[in-house]
């Protein structure tokens, strides 16, 4: 999930939206900024060694969901390695399509501008990107992992209501 999120007056919204537009649309991905890129993220995720209740997050995440939900944000390793400009681009230009997109905006603004202008600048996009399936059984459960902090974590997942034991 992608999500942008800005904070400004509303007479700066449509600039704003432009903005934001042109980084989804035509994103900068240099092959000269992956490598620097590629190490922070490699950073991020050395830094929950350090980090007991992020770590924490991440483990009861992965025993929780099911493939492919259950995975990182950060990605792992081996992922950012082989992570190319080349394939990075493309898998982007292949999976960013507005078909599931939501655009929210709240507070003092003028309604009609903001729709000509994301017209606009949406205009020729086009495509949906279906969700991957769900697969294996995540194992759940009780999970203890042991670390040398002195502090503790304790995490709860919980599976949501059967949408069949919903009554609308």
């Amino acid at each position: 999930t992608l999500r942008i999120a800005a904070g400004m007056l509303g007479s700066n919204v449509v600039p704003a939206l432009a903005l934001m537009m042109d980084m989804v649309r035509c994103p900068r991905m240099d092959d000269e900024s992956i490598d620097p890129c590629r190490e922070l993220a490699i950073a991020a995720i050395d830094s929950l060694a350090d980090d007991p209740q992020e770590r924490a997050s991440h483990i009861i995440r992965e025993r929780h969901f099911q493939e492919p939900i259950n995975r990182s944000g950060l990605g792992t390793r081996d992922g950012l390695a082989a992570l190319t400009g080349e394939n990075l681009r493309s898998d982007w230009a292949n999976e960013v399509r507005p078909g599931t997109c939501i655009i929210g905006i709240a507070g003092a603004v003028e309604r009609q501008p903001i729709i000509d202008a994301l017209e606009s600048m949406t205009k020729g996009w086009s495509g949906r990107v279906e969700d991957p399936p769900c697969t294996g059984t995540p194992p759940r459960g009780y999970a203890h992992e042991n670390d040398p902090s002195n502090q503790v974590q304790i995490m709860l997942a919980l599976l949501q209501p059967s949408e069949s034991l919903i009554k609308v």
